[in-house]
């Protein structure tokens, strides 16, 4: 959900800077990929995802 929050906030600025509204979409697209990229990183090193249970354990 961040992400996607960061996305927008990233083409509206974008934008309202002067970039034309494709532009502006394929900014907040990026911003998006990037943020989720350094999420899903983090989570992973601190152990938060890639955990999956057995019911055998």
């Amino acid at each position: 959900m961040s992400s996607l929050l960061v996305a927008m906030v990233a083409g509206v600025l974008s934008h309202v800077a002067g970039a034309p509204v494709a532009g502006a979409v394929l900014y907040g697209g990026g911003a998006f990929i990037g943020w989720m990229t350094l999420c899903v990183t983090v989570l992973t090193a601190l152990g938060l995802l890639g955990h999956h249970s057995h019911p055998d354990e």
